[in-house]
């Protein structure tokens, strides 16, 4: 994200550096959301949440950590939405409908 660019490692070298978990939050009537934490070695951290409705799954929550740890950054929302919402929605998408190999 700007102003950081260019980013200089590979994807190999930045997703070696990356461990996740999943888990899964009963909500009641709308169903379980689906969660997967990724951790860096640096300590950097996000958040994913998703709830599988009829059109297919949905992403229903993307943080990050801010500088204030109690108040993590929306990764949806103003700022943050221009760079990542388009990227995160194509992810999804992707996952509907998969191409054929």
């Amino acid at each position: 994200m700007p102003p950081d660019e260019p980013v200089e490692e590979t994807l190999e070298e930045l997703l070696s550096e990356i461990s996740h978990t999943t888990e899964e939050h009963s909500t009641g009537s709308s169903g379980p959301t689906h969660v997967l934490r990724m951790t860096s070695t640096s300590g950097d951290w996000w958040l994913f949440g998703f709830r599988e409705t009829k059109r297919g799954w949905a992403l229903t929550e993307c943080v990050a950590p801010s500088l204030d740890e109690a108040h993590p950054h929306d990764l949806m929302a103003r700022p943050y939405a221009k760079y990542f919402r388009p990227f995160l929605q194509h992810v999804t998408a992707t996952a509907h409908d998969p191409p054929n190999v």
